[in-house]
C-alpha cells in the first residue's frame, strides 16, 4: 500500500512530441500478471481543472482572472488566449503558490518563459492571433493559483512592425499605456524635403530613423503647443522610421501625426527621352501643362530641324546641354498648327521640349 508515481516521456530525446494513453490495472490478490482484472475498488483519482496538453487549454479572455490549481506533483495546466489586435499582453500567477510559466504562439513553439521563486509574470508584444499559457509548480509541488491576463492593446507597432503612411498624410495615434512608442514609416521615391510633426494636447517627442540604420534626429517641443516637429532632406528610394512617444514616460494620450513631402525640383534634362538624329518619335502631351523632353547628340557643326506632325497645336523650345534659356522657340511655322524649329548648331548635346500651345488644353498626340 503507498503513493506511486508514473512517469512518460517519448524514447527519443530529438522528437518534441507525440500522443498516448496511459492504462493502468491494479489488483490486490497478489497477482502480478499483465491484463489484471482491476480491483473492484480503484484508487481514487484526483481530478484536473486544467488539461495537461494545448490541445484541451481552458479558453480564457485577454482581459480575466482565472482560478486554478495544481492537484497532483507533476501537474500542468494549459490556457488558450485568443488576442484581437496588435498590443501587449501580461500574464502573471498570483497566490503563494510557487509557479513556473511559459507562453507559447499557436504552433506551440514557446516564446518566453519565467521561472522567478513565488508568481511569475510574462509581458509580451504580441499580434492578433492565438497563444497558449502553461502554468506548473516551480519544483513538482501543488497547489492553488489565480492566472491574471491583461491586454492593451497598441494602435501602431514598434520599430521595424510599424505602420506605413504616406508622404503627404495626417494620422491618428494614441500612446495607450506608459511607454508605448509608436512607429510610422514612410517609403520616399523621390529626393526632397520630409516634414513630420504632431498635432493635439498630448506631449510628444518624436524620433526619426532611416529604417535599419541609427538615430537621424531627434525632438521634443520644436512643434506647437508641446508637440515635436522634424524636418529633414531625404534621399529617393530610402524608407524611413517616425516614432512617437510621450514626453513622460509615465502618462498616455491621442495625437495625430502630419507628414509632409515637398520633392527636389527635376531637372527636365535628367529625364529626356534620348532620340537618334534623323528619326521620327511619337508623344503624348498627356495633360494640362505637360511637357515632353527629348534629347539629341549632334557629332558635328550642322543645322538640326526639329518639327512635330499632326493635329495637335504644338509649342516647341531648342535648349544646349546647360543653359535654362531656350535658343530658339516656335508655335505655328510647320505645317497645320505644329512648330518647326530650324538651328545651325555646333557639336554637343541639346534638348527638344514639347508642350501643347494652349495651356488650357489637357492632351494631345503628335
Amino acid at each position: 500500500a503507498g503513493t506511486y508515481y508514473v512517469a512518460v516521456r517519448h524514447s527519443n530525446s530529438l522528437v518534441p512530441s507525440g500522443d498516448y494513453s496511459l492504462v493502468t490495472y491494479f489488483n490486490d490478490n497478489n497477482d502480478t500478471s499483465d491484463g489484471a482484472t482491476p480491483s473492484s475498488t480503484p484508487p481514487e483519482v484526483t481530478p484536473d481543472d486544467h488539461s495537461n496538453t494545448r490541445d484541451g487549454a481552458t479558453s480564457i479572455e485577454p482581459n480575466s482572472t482565472t482560478a486554478g490549481d495544481l492537484e497532483t506533483a507533476g501537474d500542468e495546466d494549459y490556457f488558450k488566449i485568443v488576442i484581437p489586435s496588435r498590443g501587449t499582453l501580461v500574464v502573471e500567477t498570483t497566490g503563494s503558490t510557487d509557479t513556473y510559466g511559459e507562453f507559447y504562439n499557436a504552433s506551440g513553439t514557446s516564446l518566453q518563459s519565467n521561472s522567478n521563486s513565488g508568481n511569475f509574470k510574462i509581458t509580451r508584444d504580441v499580434t492578433a492571433g492565438t497563444y497558449y499559457v502553461k502554468v506548473k509548480h516551480r519544483i513538482l509541488g501543488t497547489g492553488s493559483y489565480s492566472l491574471v491576463s491583461r491586454f492593451i492593446s497598441d494602435d501602431h507597432g514598434p520599430r521595424g512592425a510599424g505602420t506605413s503612411i504616406e508622404p503627404n498624410s495626417t494620422t491618428a495615434g494614441n500612446i495607450e499605456q506608459a511607454g508605448d512608442a509608436d512607429v510610422f514609416k514612410i517609403n520616399i521615391s523621390r529626393a526632397g524635403t520630409l516634414v513630420v510633426y504632431t498635432t493635439g494636447s498630448t506631449d510628444t517627442i518624436g524620433a526619426f530613423y532611416k529604417k535599419g540604420a541609427n538615430l537621424i534626429a531627434f525632438d521634443d517641443n520644436g512643434g506647437t503647443d508641446r508637440n515635436f516637429r522634424i524636418e529633414r532632406n531625404v534621399t529617393a528610394g530610402t524608407t524611413y522610421e517616425v516614432e512617437v512617444l510621450h514626453s513622460d514616460y509615465t502618462e498616455t494620450g491621442s495625437y495625430k501625426l502630419v507628414s509632409e513631402f515637398t520633392p527636389t525640383p527635376r531637372n527636365p534634362r535628367d529625364e529626356a527621352i534620348p532620340i537618334d538624329l534623323n528619326s521620327i518619335t511619337s508623344g503624348s502631351i498627356d495633360r494640362v501643362g505637360d511637357e515632353d523632353w527629348f534629347k539629341v547628340v549632334i557629332p558635328s557643326a550642322g543645322r538640326l530641324v526639329a518639327e512635330t506632325t499632326g493635329t495637335t497645336d504644338t509649342k516647341g523650345y531648342l535648349y544646349d546641354a546647360s543653359n535654362s534659356t531656350p535658343i530658339a522657340t516656335d508655335n505655328d511655322s510647320g505645317s497645320g498648327r505644329n512648330f518647326k524649329i530650324s538651328e545651325w548648331l555646333e557639336a554637343g548635346t541639346y534638348y527638344v521640349a514639347v508642350r501643347h500651345s494652349n495651356s488650357l488644353v489637357p492632351s494631345g498626340d503628335y
